[in-house]
Parts: structure tokens; C-alpha cells; sequence
């Protein structure tokens, strides 16, 4: 695995990294790798549209770019399987694994995501949406059924059904604490689980011992409107649903826009961002 490539990359402050997520089509996934995307991700999780085969994915050729593996359900055994037929270099922890399979994997090469919604953090619509629902489930529906929602969405880092009504720095600077040497990138998205649903987190800044990505339905414009003004440990954007055309089918005219609005970002000239740290 190319670690100290990863290293340079974050102790650089140049420009923020791009990662594309949800990536199936081969083409797609080598056009990313081309034009300059730092990091490549794909998702191994059945439910999602963005689903793809391990062993798929390691045909797909990213010359220069890392490859991530998005898991959800699976634990330290399973991922460790699936990164070495994908030929991936990191685990972004999308579910309920724990340090343990952090250690399993090696710190060095996973992504821990945190979701500041169930801390109380991010647009107040957006965070008490489906905690609402769960809970009108419980009062009007069957109860057994909503335990079973809250079970789903307690997924991951600690959570607590209140916590949307009062804001918990300090839950979350623990949990934070907690991953920070099981861990070498934190990663902050919107909503209170999964991912690829296309909401904005909004509004987040919070000391974090860890650099960080930043997740939630970003869209090309929005690089230029978050990182001139960025968080010290902010080192890049996970973009998803905000660079395609269709659900699962990424849109490279918007890739191409996102990669000339970095160059825009860094005074280059050029529409390609240049790949400083990622050569093989």
C-alpha cells in the first residue's frame, strides 16, 4: 500500500484532497484516476444502489489514485477478504465496527466516519427527521418495530435518542478521542447513518484530533464556498450524489467541474489538478 503517499498528502496544506465515492463504471472510476482525484471510493454495502462486486473492482484500473472501500455491516475478517481481492488501500468505517477491527485492519488504513447529527450538530430539520418518525412509530404503530428502527440508526460511534435536542461537544470530542489512534482520517457526514442520501450536514466546525474529510451532498460549487474558510484539520471533500446524473451513474462533466474548480482554488491554469503525492 502506498501509506507514505497518503502521509505527504495530509501534512500538505495546498489544497483540499477529492475523493469521488460510490464509483461502479470501470471507465468512470479510470476517468477520476486521470484527471486528478485523490481518492477512489467504493461501496460494499447490498443495499446501497452504489453497490459493486470485490471482485469487480479489482479489475478497475485507478492509476495513481488510493482506493476505499465503504463498509457497513461487514466486520475485520470480512474487510480484511474484500480489500485484498479489491485491491484496496483504505476501510472507511461506515457501520458499527469497532476498535477492535480498526486494529484488525490497521490504523494506518482506516477512514472512521462520525455523523454530527446524532451529537446534536448540523441542520435541526435534517437531524430530528427520522428520529421523529421512529417516534411517532412508537406511539401510533407497532413498538417492536420501532426498537428495531432505533437499533438501525444507533449504528457506529455512540449515540443517544436525545441527543438531537441538546448539542453534545462533549460526547463527541470522547468519541473522537476514542478513534483517534485507531483511525488515520476521520470523515463527517450528514444524516445519523449509512450515507449516499444526499443531505447537506451544514454548518460544522469542531476541534478534532484527526485530519478529516467532509461528506453530505456535495456538490461541485461547494468547494469554492467551504475551503477558503476551512476548519485547521479540514484536508478534503467526499463527493457522492452531488456528481451525478442518476442515482449510482456519476456524471463526468461534473467531475471535470469539480477538478477545474480546485485548480481554480490552487491558481492553476489548467482544468486537471496536478497529482502532487498519489504517483505510483
Amino acid at each position: 500500500m502506498r501509506r507514505s503517499n497518503l502521509f505527504r498528502a495530509l501534512a500538505k496544506k495546498d489544497g483540499p484532497l477529492i475523493k469521488i465515492c460510490g464509483l461502479k463504471d470501470p471507465a468512470v472510476a479510470l476517468y477520476c484516476a486521470e484527471v486528478g482525484v485523490d481518492l477512489v471510493g467504493f461501496i460494499f454495502y447490498p443495499l446501497s444502489p452504489r453497490h459493486v462486486d470485490p471482485r469487480a473492482v479489482r479489475d478497475i484500473m485507478t492509476p495513481g489514485a488510493l482506493r476505499v472501500g465503504v463498509f457497513v455491516e461487514q466486520d475485520g475478517a470480512e474487510i480484511l477478504d474484500i480489500m485484498a481481492t479489491a485491491r484496496l488501500d483504505l476501510a472507511q468505517l461506515h457501520g458499527e465496527q469497532d476498535l477492535a477491527t480498526a486494529k484488525a485492519i490497521g490504523p494506518e488504513r482506516v477512514i472512521r466516519v462520525f455523523w454530527p447529527s446524532r451529537y446534536g450538530f448540523g441542520k435541526a430539520q435534517d437531524q430530528d427527521q427520522d428520529l421523529n418518525q421512529v417516534r411517532r412509530s412508537a406511539q401510533d404503530q407497532d413498538k417492536a418495530q420501532a426498537q428495531d428502527q432505533l437499533q438501525d440508526l444507533a449504528s457506529g460511534p455512540s449515540f443517544n435518542p436525545d441527543q438531537s435536542l441538546n448539542p453534545s461537544p462533549d460526547l463527541l470530542a470522547a468519541d473522537l478521542a476514542k478513534w483517534a489512534e485507531f483511525s488515520t482520517l476521520f470523515l463527517f457526514d450528514a444524516g445519523r447513518a449509512v450515507g449516499g442520501h444526499g443531505q447537506k450536514l451544514g454548518a460544522f466546525n469542531f476541534p478534532t484530533p484527526k485530519p478529516f474529510l467532509l461528506a453530505g451532498g456535495l456538490e461541485p460549487a461547494d468547494l469554492a464556498r467551504l475551503w477558503p474558510n476551512a476548519p485547521a484539520n479540514l484536508r478534503g471533500f467526499d463527493f457522492n450524489s452531488g456528481v451525478e446524473r442518476a442515482k449510482g451513474v456519476k456524471d463526468k462533466a461534473a467531475i471535470a467541474s469539480l477538478i477545474k474548480a480546485k485548480a481554480r482554488l490552487l491558481g492553476l491554469k489548467s482544468g486537471h489538478a496536478t497529482r502532487r503525492c498519489f504517483l505510483i
